[in-house]
Parts: structure tokens; sequence; C-alpha cells
């Protein structure tokens, strides 16, 4: 994994590699997905109450944060590559352990490990994606990463449909299992190595020649590098990143630990509260497949407007789309109801509001930190948010049980007011995207 295969000395094209790293982004999805769409079929084989799935539903998002905080720092040390390849081969592989488990305990350990290998690989995928491309296309390629999860948690969603009924819940596991190796295979063959760690080894330049002239970039040198041989130690990189740039990291974990309450809550608890306004269970339960399409659609038109205007305008005005949306569905949740047409028309705005501050998140920690600390400042932000999402799938249920659904959407027109407010607050040099493509 540490030199280039004979495919890639010949040369794929960029395409190749930029769509092989999407792949990786869309198993990412599949697996968040894997287990919540197939609890229902586990509870009923297994006989079981519906809470004795919070825990190994829990684990994905434990195993997934550390996964994202360790891989992020191995992958700045140690390079992006063999971190990400190996870290595909051990999600099938503890996906396909899974399979044997008959009780919740022994199905929490493969989904806890599958999710730290999740994490090892999102980060650093994440960190290398932009590497690999131009900075004036930076925020649009991220703007892609961000559009394949969802993608990866339809294509669960479908699969599931599908397979359950006759097959049973084994065989979904084994399916995205062994998805994980022809995502592996394109990746060895087309995803070259950082060009940030190959800068650090003098006798690999000519293969780092090789991979700027193919994708058409050049080296972006990092500004703190490690002497050549030593490698910082892991508990340094946190200090590292705060010394970097101590107001804007405490921000952007700020940010991501506000934005992915709001995320988790919708996602989790906007089927519940729509159901307690009296919507029949079938619209409610699919209502939210509005909020992901556009997620879906709005990604990349996020990413192309952050090249184009900068993130100092377009983070605010996806985090008052939101804002907007939430204190609409307040107002008439405490009043009449809306048709379903209508709600899924704002549910959908609410998608593509969504989606614009997550990609200018990535792309935030892409432009703030230098090319040696960006995995680890995409892992250590993801991890401290999905801390935000457990607390929201955890505490949201009850704030809709004690307050009411339209305590509920106020909740979250307030908490994305707030970050919409840090984000017109950022020092302004901290937004910029790359100068406008012509």
């Amino acid at each position: 994994m540490s030199t280039e295969t004979g495919l890639m000395r010949t040369r794929p094209s960029p395409f190749a590699t930029i769509a092989s790293l999407m792949a990786i982004f869309v198993l990412s999805g599949t697996f968040i997905q894997l287990l919540p769409v197939s609890a229902p079929a586990i509870i009923a084989d297994w006989g079981l109450p519906d809470t004795a799935m919070a825990l190994p539903i829990a684990a994905v998002l434990i195993g997934s944060g550390l996964g994202a905080v360790s891989g992020g720092i191995i992958a700045d040390n140690f390079g992006r590559r063999f971190l990400i390849g190996a870290s595909l081969l051990m999600l099938g592989l503890f996906e396909a352990l899974a399979t044997f488990a008959s009780t919740p305990l022994q199905l929490f350990f493969p989904i806890l490990l599958a999710g730290v290998a999740m994490g090892c690989f999102f980060a650093a995928s994440m960190a290398l994606l932009t590497e690999l491309v131009s900075i004036d296309r930076r925020a649009l390629a991220i703007s892609f990463s961000v559009a394949s999860l969802p993608t990866g948690l339809s294509l669960a969603a479908l699969a599931a449909a599908a397979i359950l009924p006759e097959l049973g819940w084994q065989a979904l596991f084994r399916l995205f299992a062994l998805l994980s190796i022809p995502v592996f295979i394109c990746f060895v063959m087309f995803v070259p190595e950082s060009p940030n760690f190959l800068a650090k080894n003098p006798a690999r330049s000519a293969e780092l020649k090789r991979i700027t002239e193919r994708l058409g970039i050049s080296h972006e040198p990092s500004e703190a590098p490690a002497p050549a041989g030593e490698e910082e130690p892991f508990h340094k990189r946190f200090a590292q990143l705060l010394h970097a740039n101590p107001g804007a990291t405490l921000g952007i974990w700020g940010l991501f630990f506000a934005t992915y309450i709001f995320g988790n809550a919708v996602l989790s608890w906007v089927p519940v509260a729509l159901s307690r306004l009296g919507y029949p269970l079938s619209f409610a339960s699919g209502a939210l497949t509005a909020w992901t399409i556009g997620s879906i659609f709005g990604t990349p038109l996020a990413g192309w407007l952050l090249g184009r205007f900068g993130l100092h305008r377009v983070a605010p005005l996806g985090a008052a789309i939101t804002v907007i949306v939430s204190a609409v569905l307040a107002y008439t949740s405490a009043g009449s109801r809306l048709s379903e047409p209508v709600l899924l028309s704002i549910l959908a705005f609410g998608g593509i509001g969504s989606a614009a501050i997550v990609t200018a998140l990535y792309t935030l920690v892409a432009e703030i930190y230098p090319p040696n600390l960006r995995a680890s400042g995409v892992g250590t932000s993801d991890a401290i948010g999905r801390i935000g999402g457990v607390l929201a799938a955890v505490g949201g249920v009850h704030l809709v049980a004690v307050a009411g659904v339209s305590a509920f959407f106020l909740f979250l027109a307030i908490l994305m007011a707030l970050v919409t407010i840090a984000m017109l607050a950022m020092p302004g040099k901290r937004h910029g995207a790359a100068a406008p493509a012509e």
C-alpha cells in the first residue's frame, strides 16, 4: 500500500480517483444506516423489546467517533493510504462477524469495532480528498462527499426493504460486508497517497511529481512540517490543533457539535413529532425522504456556491434557511396543520440548508488547518459533532414528550439561530474559499 500499484502507474483519470473516494463515503452511509434498518428484524428474530437495541445502535456513533479521532491522528502521522485501505477491509470483516451474534451484547462489539474502522477511513478520506483536488474545486469536491453519505443511507434502506423480508438481517449484513471488497479494490487501483505525506520523504519525490501532474494539482506545503523520521506523539496533536488556530478551532468544534445535534434530532424524531401532530403513520415515517432528497441535490449546489461566493456568505445563508424552516414548523405545530405537499416542500428546503452547513464546515476545516494537521482536524471535529448527535438521539424524544412538538421545533430554530450568528462572527479571512471559478 505504500507504493503505487501497476495500474496506478498507467495514470488513471482524475475522475476515477475522485469517484473511488466517493464510493468510500457512500459505504460510510450504508454502515451508519445498516443497523437501524435491520433493528426491527433483529428484534423479531431474537424476541426482544425495542429498548434492547439501544446499546448496539449507540455503538455505531461511539465507534465512529473514536475512529474519527484516532484515524485522523494516525493518518497525519503515518500516511492516509494504508490506513484507509486497512480500515475498509476491517469494516467488511466486522460486519460479517456481526452476523454470528445472538444477543445485543454480542452484537455490540463487532458493531463498535466496525464503527471505529469507518471513522478511521472517513476522516482520512476527507483529508485526502482535499489534497487531491485543486483549491478552487475543493468546496465542490467536499460537497459531493457530503452528498454521498445520504446516498449510502438511501441505498441501505432500499436494500433492507428488498432483502429483510425474504432473506433476513444476516444476509443484509453480509451483502454490505462484501461491498467493501470492490470499494477497496477501486481505492487501491485509483487513489494515490497524500501529496503532503509523500513530500516528507525525498525518496518518493518522483511519485509525488507523477501524482501532482496527473491530477493537475500543486503540492500544498505544510505550515509546520515534522522533521524527517520524527512523528508527533498522539497526545500532542490536540495541542497542535489549538495552537494552530485556537479561536477558530474552538469555534469549529462548537459548530460541529450544534449542527450534529440539529441533524440527529431531525433524523431521529421528526417522524415521531409528525405522528403526534396527527399525520398518518405512513406519511410521518416517509416524510424525511424529502429532507434526504433536499440534502442530496442541495449539497453539490452548496459546493458550487461556496467556490463561487465564499464561506462567509454561503454558510450563514444555509444556517438561516434551517432557522426559517424550524421556525415555520414550530409556528404551524402550535396551530393549523400544514397540507402534506407543503410540509414535504418545507422539509426539502431544510435538507438543502442543512447540506450547505455541513459542506461549509468540512470546507472550513480544510481551509484553516495545514495538510499535516488536516486529518486530525477533520477527525476531532467530526467526533465532537457525534457527541452532539448522541445527545440529540437520546434527549430529543424527551423534549417532544415533555414540552411538545412546537417546543421541539422552536429549540431547533434557536439552536440554528446561534449557529448563524457564530458563522457571521467568524473572522472573514477564515471563510475565504478559493477565488471564484471563472
